[in-house]
């Protein structure tokens, strides 16, 4: 700024055009921030004296791009709630998705062979895996993949075990499986056979305390 006698160095500030910001509007000086931006482009800034909004003056400034970061999917793992299932049951299956940059955590997910059963989602970082009713049992196979890379995948073998009704008699007491993999008892219990808890006999079928249901038998 310049200028005769006791002038006012004070300016106002403005952007013409492009992008960015200006840290005040008015005084001597002050700080332009530039934007984020993925392609180059211009920034026009004027500058308009206070005292004389005649006089003004203006500045081009260069704004180069920034490149974004590099992004990529390295791995895909899977944590299930439970690996093995039993005829009916379910299990619920988590991707854990890893990388660099900004990268996508989504995955698909499919039934890659194995005893059957279905899943309720087909994408989505948590699926369901619901297994058939009456199975024979087996192994069944899913797998989770990268929806950024579908070559980067990970698949968790998940046991399926098959409960069919059965009564067992022995002496003074009986047993009964359910196909739910419940375990009934009924009889003598003066040494605690039964396995309820308590050393009552039993004329009706008790339930066994197992801590959960039977998910196979030998």
């Amino acid at each position: 700024m310049s200028g005769t006698g006791a002038f006012s160095s004070n300016v106002n500030w403005s952007i013409v055009s492009g992008g960015g910001t200006l840290s005040s509007t008015t005084g001597a000086s002050v700080t332009f921030t530039a934007p984020s931006l993925t392609t180059a482009s211009a920034t026009v800034v004027r500058a308009t004296s206070a005292q004389n909004p005649a006089q003004s003056a203006t500045v081009s400034i260069a704004v180069n791009a920034v490149a974004p970061a590099p992004s990529s999917v390295t791995a895909v793992g899977i944590t299930a709630t439970a690996v093995n299932v039993r005829e009916s049951g379910t299990t619920t299956l988590t991707a854990l998705v890893a990388g660099t940059g900004t990268f996508s955590t989504d995955v698909t997910w499919a039934l890659t062979g194995g005893a059957g059963g279905g899943l309720k989602s087909m994408s989505g970082s948590t699926v369901i895996y619901s297994a058939s009713a009456n199975t024979v049992g087996g192994v069944v196979r899913v797998t989770a993949s990268s929806v950024q890379n579908p070559s980067v995948q990970r698949t968790i073998l998940l046991g399926v075990h098959g409960l069919k009704p059965a009564l067992a008699a022995g002496f003074v007491h009986s047993l009964a499986l359910k196909s739910d993999g419940k375990l009934l008892a009924w009889g003598e219990n003066n040494d605690g056979r039964l396995g309820d808890g308590t050393t009552t006999n039993r004329s009706r079928p008790v339930a066994v305390q197992l801590g959960g249901n039977l998910i196979r038998v030998p």
